[in-house]
């Protein structure tokens, strides 16, 4: 809810005089069905029909601020600081993992934008190939992380993904 609040509070101060019909108009475009023929007036969807609607609370509660004086959404030092205690308590074994996959995922690109390489039927199919082998590594292992990270179903099954990815380029 703390994004939508600061779009409701940028949109309000860009916007003195607005209102929730407004918001959402530009907001969900979807959740606003307009009126009749040359009707400017319109309703919001069902789902802000309640009378208890989050939307609503939140606009109600927010006062217009302009975005360069909000407090920023994002911390880059908190999220770098974790990304940063996470590479330090991984395993080398996975960090090989997500650094291969990178490795593959930037050969590929590199391949499939060179000209030459595209136009040639056994590059090309191998590369479609890897290109399949690498974007479906999720549904070969659990969790997000590429190629297996830190949550493998089966080690077995990451040697054969692997396999065919190397066997690919």
């Amino acid at each position: 809810l703390r994004a939508l609040k600061s779009d409701m509070s940028v949109y309000q101060a860009a916007n003195p005089g607005s209102t929730l019909h407004d918001f959402v108009r530009w907001y969900s475009p979807r959740d606003w069905q307009p009126g009749g023929e040359g009707s400017s007036l319109g309703v919001l969807s069902d789902r802000f029909s309640h009378p208890n609607n989050v939307w609503l609370a939140c606009w109600r509660g927010v006062k217009p601020v302009p975005a360069h004086k909000q407090k920023k959404l994002f911390d880059y030092e908190n999220e770098a600081e974790r990304t940063l205690h996470d590479l330090e308590t991984m395993a080398p074994g996975d960090v090989c993992r997500q650094v291969l996959h990178c490795g593959f995922v930037a050969a590929a690109h590199s391949l499939s934008a060179n000209v030459c390489a595209s136009q040639v039927d056994s590059v090309a199919s191998h590369l479609a190939r890897a290109r399949h082998l690498l974007w479906s590594a999720d549904d070969t292992y659990q969790g997000d992380a590429p190629l297996g990270g830190a949550h493998l179903r089966d080690r077995e099954v990451e040697a054969e993904h692997l396999d065919e990815v190397c066997t690919a380029f």
